[in-house]
């Protein structure tokens, strides 16, 4: 009983489910018993939030996780012990880091919702590249380039380096996370 709303998707790998609450505990449970192996627990730390979750994401013993206040963690996912932290929103509100991770290229992305973009390395968590656009509301990526959702647009930018590959203008509002389904990049 975690004795509070659960907003990420549950990620199951191997014999673990590991998913984030709505006040930044990552859990890891057994999946054929649901018995809570670990609790990483940093606490609800922000006043002002956006309602949602990063959900975790495993990456060679890892898991990586953005949390309400603008903190990023990498976590051992078999024992629950805190690898390395990072602080990416350098702001005061809405620091949220909502938008699922991805690693790609021995490369980590992290988009924050006051609209910084990372490159990390995945073993240190030493920058690699940071950029500033939009607030990221969600992030696909293909082997060349990351798409960004952000209010009225859809952004690519190149991995290597995060400049801004294009940009495609919404009339209104904010689109979906991109899907990647081939070549072709879907979003409403």
């Amino acid at each position: 009983n975690t004795q509070t709303a659960i907003y990420s998707t549950p990620l199951l790998k191997g014999e673990y489910v590991y998913f984030l609450t709505s006040k930044n505990a990552l859990y890891a449970l057994k999946a054929d018993t649901g018995k809570r192996v670990w609790r990483f627990n940093k606490g609800y730390l922000q006043k002002i939030s956006m309602r949602g979750s990063s959900s975790p994401v495993y990456h060679d013993g890892k898991i990586y996780i953005g949390l309400s206040d603008g903190t990023f963690y990498a976590v051992n996912a078999f024992d629950g012990r805190e690898v390395w932290f990072r602080r990416l929103s350098p702001n005061e509100k809405f620091t949220d880091i909502d938008v699922t991770p991805i690693v790609l290229h021995d490369k980590l992305f992290v988009g924050t919702a006051d609209g910084f973009m990372y490159a990390l390395n995945p073993s240190t968590g030493a920058t690699l590249w940071q950029r500033q656009y939009k607030a990221i509301i969600g992030m696909t990526a293909d082997h060349q380039q990351i798409y960004l959702s952000m209010y009225e647009e859809v952004t690519a930018l190149s991995q290597k380096n995060g400049i801004k590959a294009w940009t495609y203008t919404v009339e209104e509002g904010v689109p979906s996370k991109p899907l990647l389904v081939e070549d072709q990049l879907i979003f409403g």
